[in-house]
């Protein structure tokens, strides 16, 4: 989360000098795009309900939650909103498909945070308005990333790949402070769609003769997630199986074909009451 402070005076130092050299549903959430701009359609501005949220992917939720737990999905809750909003803003400005399609991804993402939410009765910190954060450093976040995403779609994109790579900072910062199952099932599976959403990003830099040089994640981390191709991120079952690693070893997969074992890149193979999530 300190990362989130770090990036707010990043994006304030890139605003000054920027450049163009930067060197538990649903199927894949990154379509093919080939970047262009298409015919103008309606802004998004749409919202899940919390009637619509399906959070029987939850993994032995533990009887008792932390503070630190407290903070983190609060945090993690708003910042999911914070990468959602900036790519509703994004697509309304340049109406290319890949940040409608993933902002469509980072709504599940809340999602999923939600569940965890609602299942320990903390009080939810998002504001239903595109932009608007509780947090005044997301706020700040948000402001900055946009002002720079709506200079040029090359800005757009670094903005996007800007917000993979410290979302990925965040999540592994987080998972490695907490032992709670349900927490670890479902960071690991934000931080896989984040990964493919990484991916994304980079190939429409590199579609444009730009690139994108990591901020918080390890260079090596960073080579190995675009090194990697994009799959389905899996939901999470009640029943443990056999992960088959994926660029990080074997793990123990949770869920029904497609599960994902917490802590790991796996498919799982045991049996699981939830579908996987694609590549969210």
């Amino acid at each position: 989360m300190k990362k989130i402070q770090n990036l707010v005076l990043a994006s304030l130092a890139i605003l000054l000098g920027s450049s163009l050299l930067f060197s538990c549903q649903g199927s894949n959430d990154v379509l093919p795009d080939d970047g262009t701009k298409t015919t103008a359609t309606t802004p998004v501005t749409t919202f899940s309900t919390t009637d619509s949220i399906d959070c029987s992917c939850l993994v032995n939720p533990a009887d008792t939650i932390y503070e630190n737990e407290i903070s983190m999905l609060v945090f993690m809750r708003e910042e999911e909103k914070l990468a959602r909003d900036v790519y509703i803003t994004l697509y309304n400005e340049y109406q290319v498909n890949i940040f409608n399609n993933i902002s469509l991804s980072e709504q599940r993402h809340m999602d999923r945070i939600l569940c965890l939410l609602q299942y320990y009765n903390i009080e939810d910190p998002v504001i239903d308005e595109v932009g608007v954060f509780s947090n005044s450093d997301l706020q700040e976040l948000y402001n900055d990333l946009v002002a720079q995403g709506l200079t040029s779609s090359i800005e757009a994109y670094t903005v996007g790949a800007t917000i993979e790579d410290v979302d990925i900072f965040d999540l592994e910062e987080n998972m490695e402070e907490t032992s709670n199952e349900a927490i670890l099932t479902i960071f690991s599976h934000l931080k896989c769609g984040s990964e493919n959403h990484m991916r994304a990003f980079y190939s429409m830099l590199t579609a444009n003769d730009a690139s994108y040089t990591p901020q918080f994640i390890s260079v090596d981390e960073f080579n190995e997630i675009i090194a990697g191709t994009n799959g389905p991120c899996g939901g999470g079952g009640n029943g443990p199986g056999n992960g088959n690693g994926n660029g990080y070893g074997n793990g123990n997969g949770y869920g029904n074909g497609n599960g994902y074992g917490y802590g790991h890149h796996g498919n799982g193979n045991g049996p699981g009451n939830c579908t996987g999530s694609g590549g969210n």
